[in-house]
């Protein structure tokens, strides 16, 4: 199904709902038609100063950036169960002394979607449409809305839910993002697969298993890479919590054969009864790399359309592809509407013959040093988060990377800085 076949038939499906609607009366009780439409705007402006992203104080390269967002939507409850959602977003960007980053993208359509829940009195929900996707913790599929660009596909997603079993059949065509043109899909990049759990209640532990089939034919070398996973969250004893996931991949990579694995793990425990009521947070990552280029296999874990900035440290530098790290997040709440986070996370590459990858999946350094060493940085931040009002949100930030061995065995080896301030007004 290709992306405008997608739009016109969500569009057909809302015309025809429409017009029934509107030609039957509404019963005794029934909202109006004034209650069942509802608008929402959202503008974020965030400006951030770089310094040193390259490791390299002789480079005249420190900068400071400027991004705005704007998402305009309206959703439409024909019931309780059945709804209508379209969403337009426009994101700026303005630089200076800087590289400018791929961010912009003219006002455009980022979802269109009909979802209807409880089909035909069945334990089934339906979304179709283009939308959003989010999984688990968004370890390998995610809407992750730090970046001016949100990840969405066209497709579909069939939902069974029962006595706390749940479970998603889901089909989706990545949905790129095209300057001055509309954003259009195609089969030629796609995800498909299945996700299902189960959680007796929110306070006790819950199990989820996965599996998903990432096609891309669209470059070079054509990629079908296959993810089996499980996640687990599990209550422990003294108020810790655990959280647990891990994942392999196979299929290939043009002439290559994929065989890659990632872990994740962490504890975490709230102490409500002590002031600020704090959160401390204990984890650990692994995503394998590539042992040896020259081979026939392709060993570097890809965690495809992942959520990025905050579990792999706040300044970008990494994500689950050819990583290890130790991390130790601390969350305060001085206020009810003020939220303070800290972080130190230790990175390390699991693999020195292969690439250190961004968040975005861009190489941070464009060479390989087999044998340089492994461990490539220390990142300390610290986050404050403040609700102002039901509409208005403040957010602002620091951080400083404290470059490792593996920078000063592939060149350069200067640390690294980055400052932000954030508003976000919703209506």
């Amino acid at each position: 199904m290709n992306q405008r076949s997608i739009v016109v038939s969500a569009g057909l499906c809302f015309a025809l709902i429409t017009i029934g609607l509107s030609a039957a009366e509404n019963k005794p009780g029934d909202k109006s038609w004034a209650d069942k439409i509802k608008f929402s705007v959202e503008d974020r402006v965030r400006y951030e100063y770089k310094y040193d992203f390259d490791f390299d104080n002789n480079k005249d390269d420190h900068g400071d950036l400027l991004f705005n967002r704007l998402r305009l939507n309206c959703k439409i409850d024909f019931n309780e169960k059945n709804t209508f959602f379209v969403e337009g977003l426009d994101g700026r960007v303005y630089a200076h002394d800087i590289t400018k980053p791929t961010q912009t993208d003219q006002f455009d359509l980022h979802q269109v979607y009909l979802n209807f829940q409880d089909l035909m009195s069945l334990p089934f929900d339906v979304k179709v449409g283009r939308q959003e996707m989010k999984y688990g913790k968004g370890r390998l599929i995610a809407a992750p809305t730090w970046a001016n660009k949100i990840t969405a596909f066209d497709g579909g997603i069939l939902r069974f839910k029962k006595a706390g079993f749940y479970s998603d059949l889901f089909y989706g065509q990545y949905v790129p993002y095209e300057e001055a043109k509309f954003n259009h899909s195609s089969d030629d990049v796609s995800i498909k697969g299945i996700y299902c759990g189960y959680q007796e209640s929110k306070d006790t532990a819950q199990y989820e298993a996965y599996y998903i089939n990432n096609i891309n034919v669209a470059g070079s070398n054509d990629v079908k890479r296959n993810t089996f996973g499980a996640r687990m969250l599990v209550p422990l004893f003294m108020g810790l919590v655990s959280d647990l996931e891990g994942g392999y991949q196979f299929g290939d990579e043009g002439p290559k054969d994929v065989s890659a694995y990632a872990l994740h793990a962490d504890v975490s425990r709230v102490f409500a009864d002590i002031v600020w009521k704090p959160k401390l947070t204990v984890e650990y990552n692994y995503a394998s790399g590539d042992e040896d280029s020259t081979d026939g296999k392709i060993n570097t874990f890809v965690p495809i359309y992942q959520t990025t900035h905050d579990p792999y440290g706040v300044m970008d530098f990494f994500r689950w592809q050819n990583m290890q790290e130790l991390g130790c997040l601390l969350t305060l709440e001085p206020q009810k509407k003020l939220k303070v986070i800290q972080e130190t996370h230790c990175f390390f590459l699991a693999e020195t013959s292969d690439y250190w990858y961004a968040s975005s999946g861009s190489k941070v350094k464009s060479t390989i040093n087999s044998s340089a060493g492994s461990y490539t940085g220390t990142e300390i931040s610290l986050v404050a988060k403040y609700d102002l009002a039901e509409y208005l949100k403040l957010e602002g930030g620091y951080a400083h990377f404290f470059t490792g061995s593996y920078l000063n065995d592939v060149g350069t080896d200067d640390d690294a800085d980055w400052v932000y301030a954030q508003v976000v007004v919703k209506f």
